[in-house]
């Protein structure tokens, strides 16, 4: 096609184009009218609230690390945990147990508008939430709690009792741990004891001198085991007593004042932009086919 023939197509199109302006402008400002009043009256406004946390290191309240005789150092000593307590926070952020107890505890099922006797409703509101819920680990290494909802003030409390469950799950068993060590030490103190009491009724019953020399040495050993085991007891007591975070919260979900979408302005403008585009194209498909049908009632007769 030579340069010649390009402009008179060009032309031709341009033409056809104003020829069609009405239509186009007309279809255009529909469309952008209809954006405008969808976006104010039916879509609705979405708000974000979100949480950071740092995880911490869910051994520096432990006997061993609190009555080390050695200083602790490096990243296992220091009070931030390890990406291991940061993935143990993301395994339980993530668990279905959790995602069903808030949907529970905060009724989403309803909130969400579905009826009660909708087929599949803990699975759609389910889809629902996580369409909704993220938690991912920052660039800062942070855990980032996130909930978008057309309720504020619904999103802010959501994650916040997120935040506390979480907490309280990755330190439940770690503190049962510590308690549990804690009775263990004093029942074998109390053993410990009772033997030592035992020894020292022998002692004093007994009248043989070279009987009552061997039975002291035993004593004596026992006695150094009593004192080994009631010092393990307090230590386990100081531990067991001394609750342990496990993760340190850097900002706390709050009431968002601005919603997060849908913006408007961006939806009006490229409903506007589209509509404009496929309106020109429209009036040039139907002149092409226009065209085409010409093309062809003229080779018929032709060839007729």
């Amino acid at each position: 096609m030579s340069q010649e023939d390009s402009n008179n197509a060009i032309v031709h199109f341009l033409a056809r184009l104003l020829q069609y302006k009405a239509w186009i402008i007309g279809a255009t400002l529909i469309s952008g009218i209809a954006a405008v009043v969808i976006s104010l009256y039916v879509l609705k406004p979405y708000y974000q609230s979100f949480a950071l946390v740092y995880p911490t290191n869910l051994t520096m309240h432990e006997r061993a690390s609190m009555f080390s005789s050695t200083s602790s150092s490096g990243e296992e000593g220091g009070y931030y945990g390890t990406k291991h307590d940061a993935n143990r926070i993301l395994t339980v952020a993530n668990s279905q147990w959790l995602i069903q107890r808030m949907i529970s505890e905060f009724n989403l099922s309803d909130h969400y508008g579905f009826a009660k006797d909708t087929e599949y409703l803990s699975s759609k509101t389910t889809e629902q939430f996580m369409d909704q819920y993220q938690v991912y680990k920052t660039e800062e290494d942070a855990i980032r709690i996130n909930y978008i909802d057309t309720d504020p003030e619904l999103a802010a409390n959501l994650v916040n009792e997120m935040v506390k469950i979480i907490d309280s799950t990755i330190t439940a068993p770690i503190q049962r741990n510590k308690e549990s060590m804690y009775v263990e030490m004093k029942k074998q103190l109390d053993s410990s004891e009772v033997a030592l009491n035992e020894l020292a009724a022998q002692i004093e019953l007994n009248s043989d001198s070279t009987q009552n020399q061997l039975l002291t040495r035993q004593y004596e050993q026992q006695l150094l085991r009593v004192k080994e085991i009631q010092q393990l007891v307090d230590q386990h007591a100081v531990a067991s007593s001394t609750s342990t975070p496990g993760l340190e919260i850097i900002e706390n979900a709050y009431r968002a004042e601005r919603k997060l979408k849908p913006v408007r302005w961006m939806i009006c403008s490229i409903t506007v932009i589209v509509t404009f585009i496929l309106s020109c194209l429209i009036v040039l498909l139907f002149d092409a086919v226009g065209q085409l049908r010409k093309a062809i009632g003229k080779y018929e007769k032709s060839t007729s």
